[in-house]
């Protein structure tokens, strides 16, 4: 089994990029892969 923890922000385009590729890694190994998520602000996001 393997574990990932990922913290990202999904109104950043990069972060929301690597949501498609996580979720075809998942659907693929459902019974190997377990994924934590966590939010974050990111660079595009920041408080001015």
């Amino acid at each position: 089994m393997v574990t990932k923890v990922e913290f990202s922000d999904y109104q950043c385009p990069a972060c929301k990029g690597l949501d498609t590729t996580v979720k075809r890694i998942l659907a693929s190994n459902r019974d190997r892969v377990a994924l934590f998520t966590g939010t974050i602000r990111c660079h595009s996001t920041r408080i001015r």
